[in-house]
């Protein structure tokens, strides 16, 4: 979202370790989130705040705090694993705040990736 909106100017990826959001070096060694990342750009002259959360269950503590003021939650499934532990608490967290949310589905085009729920 970042580089569509002219904020960065390249695609960074998690696995390189290269990613705006997961900068600290622990989230670069466990590719993942481990707190939230604040982020921010212009798309058609609207303002937008974007929070990248945790999703692993170790660390949705800060995920539950910053829902509380999310307007939208991004709620995003890998492809290959589907729904996880963190999966279901990241849902119950906003009902509990009332917060809509987009289901994204990502890795659909790796291998054993699952276009159905099993």
């Amino acid at each position: 979202m970042l580089f569509v909106m002219g904020e960065i100017g390249r695609l960074g990826k998690v696995t390189e370790g290269t990613t705006v959001s997961d900068y600290h070096p622990d989230e670069i060694e466990r590719r993942h989130s481990i707190s939230t990342s604040l982020m921010h750009g212009e798309w058609k002259e609207c303002k937008i705040n974007l929070l990248d959360m945790p999703g692993y269950s170790d660390f949705l503590g800060d995920t539950k705090g910053s829902l509380s003021v999310a307007d939208l939650a991004v709620v995003l499934v890998n492809g290959v694993s589907g729904i996880e532990v963190g999966t279901e608490q990241v849902m119950e967290f906003a009902d509990e705040y009332k917060c809509p949310r987009l289901i994204f589905i990502n890795r659909l085009d790796a291998e054993h990736a699952r276009s159905t729920p099993s």
